[in-house]
């Protein structure tokens, strides 16, 4: 699908897979929008349109989502490995000394087997 990126006076419409957040790249491109005007003391910027413009665009929106994404992963991976060792870490305490006991009965019985 089509997807128009609006950068101040700049209209650029690239192709994204449908299954593209578009909600997520409105919010990119709003904020991107907000800074770039605080970066000019508040005044909108007035940008030409050239080939040179238009990669330095999408290469900042691309690096952009590739840090969200990055970021998004990074937590999602996190909270998995939190679910992950909460699930370990519950064990049946009755199991958890019987094992405990049997290992030191084997290495007792290694000790004494030896002069």
């Amino acid at each position: 699908m089509l997807y128009t990126i609006a950068i101040q006076n700049l209209r650029l419409q690239v192709s994204v897979p449908d299954s593209t957040d578009t909600a997520a790249l409105d919010k990119v491109v709003r904020e991107f929008n907000d800074h770039l005007m605080t970066f000019n003391g508040g005044r909108s910027v007035k940008l030409f349109e050239s080939k040179e413009v238009k990669l330095l665009i999408f290469t900042l929106i691309s690096f952009i989502l590739g840090m969200q994404k990055k970021q998004e992963q990074t937590h999602e991976t996190a909270a998995a490995l939190a679910k992950e060792n909460e699930k370990v870490n519950i064990r049946d305490d009755q199991e958890t000394l019987e094992k405990i006991k049997k290992l030191i009965s084997l290495c007792d019985r290694g000790l004494t087997k030896h002069p």
